[in-house]
């Protein structure tokens, strides 16, 4: 295994990925029927451990990698680092030193956006049974928590009355009209709205859904959305 990882280490991104799958599909005659992911759990274990040791005792260590990969597995739809970086909060250098270690199993594209080469590797992450050690296991609960939490965040502090800045009488206009009547291109849309409030306006249900009412952090989010911000979120649905 520990052969096979160098050689990852070795390839640009297209043979990655290729070595990655006939690499998967190579474990899969060996499988057991009693332990039938055993190797290649060996294998995503070996990978994880140059991120976090088998000795590691460093909370911050272990939280910035279950945050990050946690993210990466659970985020509705790929998003670019600095977009991720947001949403976790974590400043976008930790993010890449994490990613560098996970070459073999998360590919970063051309567009600087971290994608899960295989599903038998979220598999691995949120099974009790496989991922024995749970500095390495990533809670799924908990990870859809921190992000519906973070994205009332976001949303507390980027939502606001006319978010765009129309004029009279442009904002009384169907969105089209208005925007063409104060000349807003897709560029200041962008910049007024920036991803990480597009992703947190359009997806924290997604993760509320998962998320329980026993946070206390995540349920006085909710409360001040609906309090505070909910028709400024339903003037930002109507425009992205």
């Amino acid at each position: 295994i520990l052969v096979v990882v160098d050689a990852l280490d070795e390839c640009d991104e297209d043979d990655e990925r290729d070595v990655m799958q006939r690499l998967l599909r190579a474990f899969t005659p060996y499988l057991t029927p009693d332990t039938p992911f055993k190797d290649l759990d060996q294998f995503y274990t070996v990978i994880l451990r140059n991120l976090v040791s088998e000795n590691c005792d460093n909370d911050d260590t272990i939280s910035r990698y279950q945050s990050v990969v946690g993210a990466i597995v659970f985020v509705q739809r790929p998003l670019p680092v600095s977009t991720l970086a947001q949403l976790i909060n974590i400043d976008v250098v930790e993010i890449r030193e994490v990613l560098d270690n996970l070459q073999s199993v998360i590919l970063l594209g051309s567009e600087d956006v971290p994608r899960i080469y295989h599903k038998s590797f979220p598999d691995y992450l949120t099974d009790e049974a496989r991922c024995k050690d749970p500095r390495l296991r990533i809670d799924t609960r908990i990870c859809h928590i921190q992000i519906a939490t973070r994205c009332f965040e976001i949303m507390d502090k980027g939502l606001k009355r006319n978010i765009l800045g129309l004029g009279d009488p442009a904002r009384f206009m169907s969105n089209e009209d208005g925007l063409k009547e104060d000349g807003v291109t897709d560029e200041q849309i962008q910049e007024k709205i920036p991803q990480q409030l597009q992703y947190a306006c359009v997806d924290c249900v997604n993760h509320l859904g998962v998320a329980t009412n026993e946070d206390e952090a995540l349920m006085s989010g909710l409360e001040k959305f609906v309090d505070e911000h909910m028709l400024y979120w339903f003037e930002v649905l109507s425009l992205i």
